[in-house]
């Protein structure tokens, strides 16, 4: 009859131990909100120069897709281009965003970076323009 305790004991050991490194391999529950922060960069090695300027390099996105962020990009262009051409600014609200942009310039193109929110949705990104 010794063996019954035994086997409680050593049972509810391998239970606390197995809840322990449950506990210490999960992620803590606020991990997911850092990244939506922080944002998801978008890969625009294939469509930097598709993007409505001579290159886009960069692009980060926060609560909604690559693509979505994608398209933010292509119509912020599509107006700054329209309201003064490759110099132009964008003052109207693209896709539902309101854009800012502070550009560094050097000789014959300059180097922007431009931020668009909606809300709690964010795009970010870095673009060179060939004047």
């Amino acid at each position: 009859m010794t063996a019954a305790p035994t086997m409680r004991r050593t049972l509810a050991a391998g239970l606390a131990l197995a809840a322990l490194g449950a506990g210490l391999g999960s992620p803590p529950a606020d991990a997911g909100a850092g990244r939506k922060r922080t944002g998801l960069p978008c890969d625009v090695r294939k469509d930097g120069r598709k993007l409505g300027t001579t290159f886009v390099t960069s692009l980060t996105v926060i609560r909604l897709t690559c693509a979505q962020g994608k398209r933010v990009v292509k119509a912020y262009h599509a107006c700054r281009r329209a309201t003064g051409g490759v110099k132009g600014t964008c003052r109207a609200q693209v896709r539902g965003f309101r854009c800012t942009e502070r550009r560094r310039r050097i000789p014959r193109q300059f180097a922007a970076t431009a931020t668009c929110k909606s809300g709690a949705r964010l795009v970010r990104f870095s673009y060179t323009q060939v004047t």
